[in-house]
């Protein structure tokens, strides 16, 4: 693992990424960006929430099945492998594992496929985590005889 001055150089103090307030040099932590992965500072009690936070705003700007109330997982795509030749000539397996899961979107009732951190888009999207208010109760009409 890499030390603070080994990822930022001699920049051991700047604002927090996740409640903006100043980093005292003694205590600050590495956190990476959801999207990209580029380092940032954070304080140390702020980094779980922020990171756990940053992951929930952009799922919902991706939108993709992958996090997905309605999306239920069945197995990840299969492995994929390929031969090619190193400069020696000899011939070497290359193995390659997509992110992709394979599951079922019960909303629609039909098979999908769901890739991490990939923006689809999708209106139907309803996050896993997201807090809904209840649905309103239907209204029941009685006839009158």
């Amino acid at each position: 693992m890499k030390t603070l001055e080994q990822v930022f150089g001699n920049l051991v103090v700047g604002p927090c990424r996740y409640c903006e307030s100043e980093i005292p040099v003694d205590s600050a932590a590495i956190t990476f960006a959801y999207w990209n992965a580029t380092p940032f500072l954070c304080h140390p009690k702020c980094k779980e929430s922020g990171e756990k936070q940053e992951a929930f705003d952009c799922q919902n700007i991706d939108c993709d099945c992958n996090d997905c109330r309605y999306f239920q997982r069945i197995r990840m795509a299969s492995k994929q492998y390929e031969y090619t030749r190193t400069t020696t000539g000899e011939l070497v397996e290359l193995t390659f594992q997509p992110q992709i899961s394979h599951g079922h979107c019960f909303k629609f009732n039909r098979p999908t496929e769901a890739s991490p951190k990939k923006w689809s888009g999708l209106e139907c999207f309803k996050h896993r985590r997201s807090i809904e208010p209840p649905s309103p109760r239907p209204e029941v009409t009685r006839s009158v005889h």
